[in-house]
């Protein structure tokens, strides 16, 4: 009987450990290397043959996102949405990556909640091969799933239905960063982007983050 008490706690504690989602985005925040704006390169592989090979992309914890797709498209992003393009159609691979610079608890916490994210819920998920804390709920549109000991950002759910994966997490210099995206929406896989190069961008300023630039 003592042994299969022991047995049945070893199989509950693991589980049992979820920490509260303020407690969970504080450590994400302490994980992080400082928040720096950073260029990026990346190959896009979609499902339309007809979408880009390559694409740039900016991140700034301030400015935003700003993509350019390297065949005349450029697209500005903030707080999850386009603010600034020089096109009409919003690519379906467009992925959201804010999430892996924002430089405060509160920043992050106000973009989450805007988006849908319920902060007073956390559950306890696998995640691949590792636990994850689901912040929102694995039932709710919206959810951000958060790896549990190294606390990197491993999947964004999004309340329109995208879903987007960030895997292969290693070091550029001293940014640590996924070298995959997963863009998926209800019908599977979209695209996959492999940055191919990642570079710290101090001259960029928010002021970059314009539909100036978009029309440049």
């Amino acid at each position: 009987m003592m042994a299969l008490m022991v047995w049945l706690l070893a199989l509950i504690l693991p589980w049992a450990y979820i920490l509260p989602p303020d407690r969970v985005l504080d450590q994400v925040i302490q994980a992080r290397s400082s928040a720096v704006p950073v260029s990026l390169r990346l190959a896009l592989d979609g499902v339309d043959p007809t979408w880009p090979k390559e694409i740039r992309i900016d991140l700034h914890p301030v400015g935003g996102v700003r993509i350019d797709d390297l065949q005349g498209g450029r697209w500005v992003v903030r707080r999850g949405r386009v603010v600034a393009a020089n096109q009409a159609q919003i690519p379906a691979w467009l992925p959201q990556l804010e999430l892996l610079s924002f430089p405060t608890v509160d920043s992050l916490s106000l973009f989450l909640e805007d988006s849908g994210v319920d902060l007073l819920r956390s559950e306890l998920a696998r995640c691949g091969a590792d636990d994850c804390f689901v912040i929102g709920g694995r039932d709710s549109s919206a959810q951000l799933w958060v790896e549990k000991d190294g606390f990197e950002l491993r999947t964004w759910v999004v309340a329109f239905g995208k879903r987007f994966d960030l895997t292969r997490y290693r070091d550029w210099g001293k940014i640590r960063f996924p070298s995959k995206i997963e863009v998926l929406d209800g019908s599977g896989r979209l695209a996959t982007l492999d940055v191919r190069t990642l570079e710290p961008a101090p001259q960029l300023s928010p002021n970059d983050f314009s539909d100036r630039w978009t029309r440049l």
